[in-house]
């Protein structure tokens, strides 16, 4: 409700590889011309050819930066092209930002590793608790004879490592221990959210997952103080700020054994 600030949508831009290009080739130029911006801040990797003097970037893409194994791109030469050439891009906006931003010292130090030279450039700011109303630490012991109630907040990226979990969901059943696994994939609108279930219910643990579906802030907030144990097997990260609204609601995690991941859980 700020008078000072103006909110200008576009409901089109970014929408698939073509309308990408040209919201940042002409679109977004065009558009900062006309209104005369002194200053872009990008919080999505990328910065136009044609911009304002001053420019901050926001890097929230770590996979372009980490030497994490199956991150070049997917299997479909397509995907893969288009992968180096989104890098190729970021890379650029790297070297013309006028101040970088991140959210992990581990990414700064993954850019700073080939980027040298951004180094007085380059701020690490850590995320916050997320948008979650009514943080509170609570104990969250599972029932001796109730249900384990397992959480990952999560969309779908193939680096998020799903089927980690379906294995582990396999192995207790197996174990007579009662578990059920609760995620936030959006599979209306995500084929890859929807392939993981379908896989989930191939591997035999269909059952004992729950799906919520992408959740505001209240339903998001009830799925935490429902839950026994918060999971995050992600193998790459910028920040994973799911992991700190976990914290804040007292939740123990199991995490990957990243060092993103230890950086944000040593907090």
């Amino acid at each position: 409700d700020n008078p000072n600030v103006h909110y200008h949508r576009f409901r089109w831009a970014g929408r698939g590889y073509a309308r990408a290009g040209l919201w940042y080739l002409t679109a977004l130029p065009i558009w900062l011309r006309r209104h005369r911006i002194d200053v872009l801040f990008s919080q999505t990797c990328y910065l136009p050819p044609f911009r304002p003097k001053r420019t901050v970037l926001l890097v929230q893409d770590a996979k372009y930066f980490y030497k994490t194994p199956g991150l070049t791109g997917g299997t479909e030469r397509r995907e893969r092209a288009a992968f180096r050439m989104k890098r190729l891009w970021i890379h650029y906006s790297l070297r013309v930002a006028d101040r970088i931003l991140v959210q992990t010292q581990t990414l700064a130090d993954s850019i700073l590793e080939s980027f040298p030279s951004v180094r007085p450039r380059l701020t690490v700011i850590p995320h916050g608790p997320g948008y979650l109303d009514g943080l509170e630490r609570c104990e969250s012991t599972a029932p001796p004879d109730g249900a384990l109630e397992i959480t990952y907040v999560a969309l779908f990226r193939s680096y998020k490592n799903f089927p980690v979990l379906f294995d582990a969901l396999r192995m207790l059943s197996e174990r007579g221990i009662r578990a059920r696994l609760h995620l936030t994939l959006d599979t209306r609108r995500d084929p890859g959210a929807r392939e993981m279930i379908e896989y989930a219910a191939r591997m035999g643990v269909g059952d004992l997952i729950v799906n919520h579906g992408e959740l505001g802030p209240d339903r998001l907030s009830g799925l935490y103080r429902g839950s026994h144990v918060f999971v995050f097997p992600s193998v790459c990260e910028s920040f994973g700020f799911p992991q700190v609204e976990a914290m804040s609601f007292g939740l123990p995690l199991l995490v990957a054994d990243t060092a993103v991941n230890r950086e944000i859980c040593s907090y």
